[in-house]
């Protein structure tokens, strides 16, 4: 067990003036609690109350203590340097703070999906051969990233985004839509609770979303603030249908190339909150068994590294502070990662 292990152990049965007397583990402690002074600097936080200070500082202590495992096990393992981790904004959470942020994992189980499943072919013209690397980004067909805040909007999120991207590409012009008409006014969702990416589809396809300036994201739940009487379309973004893709990366990666993004959902780990760049390439027994939640994200392109490593661009919804290039994640791509191809939809827009 490491100095540090011991530490973290003694902090969770002390308060923060109750330090031990090991000359060691107070050196690493007075360390620790630079550590955290910084965090705070760094992320502006300001608590209101001793106990809330400690509260987050044994949070802080956690997810310290579970980066310096990381890190050591990626060290006996000769794989470190592939995913760059570290501090970020969240590491002053609790556990149920951050599994407030994505869907149960049962969610899904309560819905019929059966009529719901749409499985398009991916098809591509005659003598196509796939780019070794494709990103939207570079049309200028992209939203910027953004954060859902403290609310379990991810399923909101990936579809918004990914239909901005979709009718950029059909009409030219990229606007930015509402989540929290999603959020407000579909009524077969549970808000800040969950939802179902169909369902949310389906809602566009039927009423459309007006832009995020006509109805901004507040990042709770509300009376739906829609205006009463007919559906002015000219003021409205809709798709013509959705589909869901065959469980398959290679057709993922074709449909992505040569039409658009996709929304997909994975079991979010908790490494993902460690995450600073890199290749994230989670195991299965991380995915499976220290997952807090299900997560969406839009999948906005593809590529591999400078050691052929191949990759998915995933657009996340915390931030343009978190991953890579404002609010990005590289995900290891060809070995289905954490369910990636489970549930996979995209848009079909008309010109």
């Amino acid at each position: 067990m490491t100095g540090f292990s011991i530490l973290f152990q003694q902090i969770l049965g002390l308060n923060n003036n109750e330090l031990t007397t090991d000359k060691d583990s107070f050196y690493q402690y007075k360390q620790l609690h630079n550590e955290f002074k910084i965090f705070q600097k760094n992320y502006s936080r300001n608590y209101s109350s001793y106990d809330e200070l400690n509260k987050r500082f044994i949070a802080f202590s956690l997810n310290m203590y579970l980066l310096e495992q990381r890190l050591d096990q990626e060290r006996k393992q000769g794989i470190e340097g592939q995913t760059i981790w570290g501090v970020t904004e969240f590491f002053d959470w609790t556990e149920d703070e951050i599994a407030k942020l994505l869907i149960p994992h049962n969610y899904n189980e309560r819905i019929k999906v059966g009529q719901l499943k749409k499985i398009i072919k991916v098809e591509t013209k005659q003598g196509y051969v796939r780019p070794k690397q494709w990103d939207w980004r570079e049309k200028g067909v992209v939203t910027h990233a953004k954060n859902q805040l403290n609310c379990g909007s991810c399923w909101a999120f990936s579809v918004v985004g990914m239909v901005e991207t979709m009718h950029a590409i059909h009409n030219g012009t990229l606007v930015r839509l509402s989540e929290q008409q999603l959020i407000d006014c579909d009524s077969a969702e549970n808000g800040c609770e969950g939802g179902f990416r169909p369902y949310a589809l389906r809602y566009i396809r039927d009423k459309g979303l007006l832009s995020e300036n006509a109805y901004p994201y507040r990042g709770n739940d509300g009376k739906c603030q829609l205006p009463s009487g007919p559906i002015d379309p000219t003021q409205r973004v809709f798709i013509d249908e959705w589909r869901s893709l065959p469980s398959d990366e290679d057709q993922i990666a074709d449909w992505i190339a040569t039409n658009g993004p996709v929304t997909f959902g994975m079991n979010a780990t908790k490494s993902m909150y460690h995450y600073k760049g890199g290749i994230f390439s989670p195991s299965p027994e991380e995915c499976n068994y220290e997952s807090l939640g299900s997560h969406s994200m839009e999948v906005i392109g593809y590529g591999v590294n400078d050691k052929e490593i191949p990759y998915w661009i995933l657009k996340n919804s915390w931030g343009s502070g978190y991953g890579v290039n404002g609010g990005y994640l590289h995900m290891r791509r060809g070995v289905n990662s954490c369910g990636l191809t489970r549930e996979v939809y995209s848009a079909l827009i008309k010109k």
